[in-house]
């Protein structure tokens, strides 16, 4: 994405998660009664399948939908697949 300001807010995405146990912050959500919706494109190269299995395993109550033909951005490249299930998670919570 070429958008202003998008190289420094992942730069500085990067460097807050390297000191971050983010799989502990997963599991402390998991925890609390929080409505989750994990969206999740087939083809992301940033998060993996195993890692979207691991979320799904300390976070069980989420409500898990794997985005077919889309990558890291689903909500931009599958709008017209996720933007009802937005609305629909968002209206019954």
């Amino acid at each position: 994405m070429r958008y202003k300001g998008t190289r420094r807010a992942l730069l500085a995405t990067i460097r807050s998660l390297a000191h971050t146990d983010t799989l502990a912050e997963y599991r402390a959500v998991g925890q609390r009664q929080t409505a989750v919706l994990l969206l999740w494109g087939r083809h992301d190269q940033t998060v993996s399948q195993a890692d979207m299995q691991t979320l799904q395993q300390v976070i069980p109550a989420a409500r898990f939908y794997p985005i077919e033909e889309a990558g890291h951005l689903p909500h931009y490249e599958q709008p017209q697949i996720v933007n009802p299930l937005l609305l629909e998670f968002l209206q019954a919570h």
